[in-house]
């Protein structure tokens, strides 16, 4: 299931002439409560920038040592849950879904807003466990593991959005 995408843009903005040359987090207060544990669980905004930072490098739509800046992505966490590593090894689903809420913003030289999106991840999505039984996991991965998978799934969302790869919603006035 992949997220649902709202994009006020007609068209796409980012390209090899136009790249991002930075990545900036925001989170809310709700998120900015729960930060240690969610550190200590091995979230990362550092990690999740690379998971990010990557998958724009392949199609180069990134820059790090631009000579101009061109487009800087801020993300605002506004959601994030992961559980912990026992909590998923040991009652798997029944404690509910790890995922990241969050708006997507992309801000050119100037300050300009240019794209305001908003992204969440999907309402069903979990790290599979590596040991299974017909199928059905029988011990989750750990919450780093889990987080990756999160980081690695919006970073395609997000350059899906961003060159105009997948369909989207027009939500122009």
């Amino acid at each position: 299931m992949r997220s649902l995408i709202h994009l006020e843009s007609q068209s796409a903005i980012v390209s090899p002439e136009n790249q991002v040359t930075g990545i900036t987090f925001t989170m809310t207060p709700s998120v900015q409560a729960e930060w240690s544990t969610l550190s200590e669980r091995g979230f990362s905004t550092e990690d999740f920038a690379d998971h990010i930072k990557s998958e724009f490098r392949k199609v180069n739509l990134y820059n790090d040592a631009p000579k101009t800046p061109n487009l800087t992505l801020m993300i605002e966490l506004t959601d994030v849950r992961l559980r912990s590593t026992l909590q998923a090894r040991n009652l798997g689903l029944a404690t509910g879904v790890d995922y990241i809420k969050m708006n997507a913003f992309l801000r050119d030289a100037s300050g300009n807003i240019v794209l305001n999106s908003y992204l969440k991840s999907p309402d069903l999505y979990y790290c599979p466990s590596k040991t299974t039984v017909l199928g059905i996991p029988v011990a989750g991965c750990g919450s780093k593991e889990r987080a990756e998978f999160l980081y690695n799934f919006l970073a395609e969302e997000l350059y899906a959005e961003l060159v105009g790869k997948i369909k989207v919603e027009n939500n122009k006035p």
